[in-house]
Protein backbone atom coordinates (compact mmCIF):
# COMPACT_ATOMS: atom_id res chain seq x y z
CA UNK A 1 0.00 0.00 0.00
CA UNK A 2 2.42 2.74 0.99
CA UNK A 3 4.82 1.83 -2.01
CA UNK A 4 1.76 1.48 -4.81
CA UNK A 5 -0.83 3.23 -3.62
CA UNK A 6 0.65 6.55 -1.60
CA UNK A 7 2.83 7.77 -4.11
CA UNK A 8 -0.20 8.13 -6.76
CA UNK A 9 -2.04 10.15 -3.93
CA UNK A 10 -1.91 13.68 -4.82
CA UNK A 11 -4.38 16.70 -4.21
CA UNK A 12 -5.28 16.98 -7.87
CA UNK A 13 -9.18 15.47 -8.61
CA UNK A 14 -9.33 12.36 -10.32
CA UNK A 15 -11.10 13.19 -14.24
CA UNK A 16 -14.68 11.38 -14.29
CA UNK A 17 -14.57 8.56 -16.92
CA UNK A 18 -15.75 5.27 -18.08
CA UNK A 19 -15.18 3.84 -14.46
CA UNK A 20 -16.97 5.91 -12.42
CA UNK A 21 -20.10 5.50 -14.24
CA UNK A 22 -19.65 2.20 -14.19
CA UNK A 23 -18.95 2.34 -10.33
CA UNK A 24 -21.55 4.79 -9.80
CA UNK A 25 -24.51 2.58 -11.85
CA UNK A 26 -22.78 -0.76 -9.45
CA UNK A 27 -23.26 1.34 -6.38
CA UNK A 28 -27.12 2.08 -6.63
CA UNK A 29 -27.49 -1.98 -7.07
CA UNK A 30 -25.99 -2.51 -3.39
CA UNK A 31 -28.01 -2.54 -0.66
CA UNK A 32 -28.41 -4.52 2.52
CA UNK A 33 -31.48 -6.91 2.30
CA UNK A 34 -34.14 -6.21 5.11
CA UNK A 35 -35.15 -8.60 7.44
CA UNK A 36 -38.06 -10.93 5.91
CA UNK A 37 -41.66 -11.55 7.38
CA UNK A 38 -44.70 -9.84 8.56
CA UNK A 39 -45.06 -6.22 9.24
CA UNK A 40 -46.64 -6.81 12.26
CA UNK A 41 -47.58 -9.81 14.54
CA UNK A 42 -50.75 -10.19 17.42
CA UNK A 43 -47.56 -10.93 19.80
CA UNK A 44 -46.79 -6.96 19.28
CA UNK A 45 -50.08 -6.12 21.21
CA UNK A 46 -48.66 -7.86 24.38
CA UNK A 47 -45.77 -6.56 24.44
CA UNK A 48 -45.51 -2.85 23.33
CA UNK A 49 -44.53 -0.37 25.87
CA UNK A 50 -43.63 -3.47 28.22
CA UNK A 51 -40.33 -3.57 29.92
CA UNK A 52 -38.41 -6.89 29.06
CA UNK A 53 -35.69 -7.09 32.00
CA UNK A 54 -32.44 -9.11 30.62
CA UNK A 55 -30.23 -11.05 32.96
CA UNK A 56 -26.60 -10.04 32.83
CA UNK A 57 -24.77 -9.86 29.53
CA UNK A 58 -21.86 -8.85 27.79
CA UNK A 59 -23.32 -5.84 25.89
CA UNK A 60 -24.40 -4.71 29.39
CA UNK A 61 -28.10 -4.38 28.34
CA UNK A 62 -30.22 -4.12 31.63
CA UNK A 63 -33.88 -3.98 29.67
CA UNK A 64 -35.52 -3.49 26.95
CA UNK A 65 -38.90 -2.21 25.88
CA UNK A 66 -40.30 -2.61 22.33
CA UNK A 67 -43.11 0.01 20.49
CA UNK A 68 -44.71 -1.03 17.85
CA UNK A 69 -45.85 1.77 15.36
CA UNK A 70 -46.96 1.35 12.11
CA UNK A 71 -44.14 -0.34 9.64
CA UNK A 72 -41.64 1.15 12.65
CA UNK A 73 -40.48 -0.85 15.94
CA UNK A 74 -38.48 1.58 18.39
CA UNK A 75 -36.49 -0.34 20.71
CA UNK A 76 -35.52 1.54 23.86
CA UNK A 77 -32.27 0.05 25.72
CA UNK A 78 -31.56 0.73 29.37
CA UNK A 79 -27.41 -0.28 29.98
CA UNK A 80 -26.38 -1.16 33.42
CA UNK A 81 -25.03 2.19 34.10
CA UNK A 82 -29.05 3.18 33.60
CA UNK A 83 -27.93 5.63 30.04
CA UNK A 84 -31.15 4.70 27.96
CA UNK A 85 -31.06 5.05 24.11
CA UNK A 86 -33.71 4.03 21.29
CA UNK A 87 -32.58 1.85 18.17
CA UNK A 88 -35.28 2.48 15.46
CA UNK A 89 -36.13 -0.25 12.90
CA UNK A 90 -38.46 0.03 9.64
CA UNK A 91 -40.16 -2.78 7.60
CA UNK A 92 -38.84 -3.40 4.47
CA UNK A 93 -36.52 -0.03 4.61
CA UNK A 94 -34.00 0.64 7.30
CA UNK A 95 -34.17 3.71 9.62
CA UNK A 96 -31.89 5.51 11.08
CA UNK A 97 -30.85 6.61 14.60
CA UNK A 98 -27.52 8.28 16.35
CA UNK A 99 -27.12 7.19 19.94
CA UNK A 100 -24.24 7.96 22.25
CA UNK A 101 -23.60 4.71 23.60
CA UNK A 102 -20.57 2.56 22.14
CA UNK A 103 -21.70 -0.16 19.99
CA UNK A 104 -20.56 -4.18 20.48
CA UNK A 105 -16.70 -4.77 19.69
CA UNK A 106 -15.35 -7.79 19.03
CA UNK A 107 -12.84 -7.59 21.69
CA UNK A 108 -12.67 -6.81 25.34
CA UNK A 109 -9.66 -4.99 26.43
CA UNK A 110 -9.37 -2.85 28.86
CA UNK A 111 -9.68 1.28 27.23
CA UNK A 112 -10.93 -0.34 23.80
CA UNK A 113 -12.89 2.84 23.07
CA UNK A 114 -10.42 5.28 24.45
CA UNK A 115 -9.81 7.90 21.86
CA UNK A 116 -12.93 6.79 19.62
CA UNK A 117 -15.60 9.29 20.26
CA UNK A 118 -19.20 9.33 19.20
CA UNK A 119 -22.12 9.74 18.37
CA UNK A 120 -22.81 6.38 16.08
CA UNK A 121 -25.26 6.17 13.40
CA UNK A 122 -27.31 2.79 13.72
CA UNK A 123 -29.52 1.46 11.01
CA UNK A 124 -32.16 -0.86 11.09
CA UNK A 125 -34.53 -3.39 9.78
CA UNK A 126 -37.34 -5.77 11.39
CA UNK A 127 -39.91 -8.14 10.71
CA UNK A 128 -42.02 -10.87 12.36
CA UNK A 129 -40.71 -14.36 10.50
CA UNK A 130 -43.52 -16.44 12.81
CA UNK A 131 -46.24 -14.80 14.57
CA UNK A 132 -43.55 -15.37 18.13
CA UNK A 133 -40.70 -14.23 17.02
CA UNK A 134 -39.88 -10.96 15.83
CA UNK A 135 -36.18 -10.07 14.21
CA UNK A 136 -34.19 -6.99 13.95
CA UNK A 137 -31.07 -6.60 12.17
CA UNK A 138 -29.04 -3.69 13.87
CA UNK A 139 -26.40 -2.53 11.37
CA UNK A 140 -23.43 0.45 13.12
CA UNK A 141 -23.14 2.64 10.19
CA UNK A 142 -19.82 4.17 11.21
CA UNK A 143 -18.53 1.33 13.06
CA UNK A 144 -17.30 -2.20 12.17
CA UNK A 145 -20.37 -4.09 13.96
CA UNK A 146 -23.62 -5.64 13.18
CA UNK A 147 -26.18 -7.60 14.92
CA UNK A 148 -29.16 -9.89 14.36
CA UNK A 149 -31.17 -9.47 17.26
CA UNK A 150 -34.31 -12.79 17.22
CA UNK A 151 -36.94 -11.97 20.12
CA UNK A 152 -38.63 -15.49 21.11
CA UNK A 153 -41.99 -14.45 23.01
CA UNK A 154 -43.26 -17.41 25.42
CA UNK A 155 -46.16 -15.53 27.85
CA UNK A 156 -43.31 -13.41 30.18
CA UNK A 157 -40.76 -15.44 29.11
CA UNK A 158 -38.30 -14.07 26.36
CA UNK A 159 -35.72 -15.24 25.14
CA UNK A 160 -33.55 -13.41 23.02
CA UNK A 161 -30.51 -14.53 20.34
CA UNK A 162 -27.81 -12.16 19.31
CA UNK A 163 -25.67 -12.84 16.24
CA UNK A 164 -22.67 -10.74 16.05
CA UNK A 165 -21.33 -10.11 12.25
CA UNK A 166 -18.31 -10.80 13.58
CA UNK A 167 -18.62 -14.32 15.59
CA UNK A 168 -19.72 -17.76 14.05
CA UNK A 169 -22.07 -20.37 15.34
CA UNK A 170 -25.66 -19.69 16.21
CA UNK A 171 -25.34 -17.17 18.41
CA UNK A 172 -25.93 -16.14 22.04
CA UNK A 173 -29.45 -16.64 23.93
CA UNK A 174 -30.20 -13.97 26.78
CA UNK A 175 -33.22 -14.59 28.56
CA UNK A 176 -35.80 -11.87 29.75
CA UNK A 177 -38.92 -11.86 31.75
CA UNK A 178 -41.85 -9.33 31.19
CA UNK A 179 -42.67 -7.26 33.75
CA UNK A 180 -45.93 -6.11 34.60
Amino acid sequence: MWNRLLPEVTDTPLKVGKAYGQLQKKQQSCRLPFVQGKTISPEAQIYNGKRITLEQNKFGWQSLTLNFKPREVVMTVTEMNDNTYDLLFGYKQWQMAVIKAYPPYSIIPKGRFCGIEGPFRVAGSYAWPASKTLELKVHYVNWVSALDLVFHFDGKNVALTVQENYSSGTGMVIKGKLCD
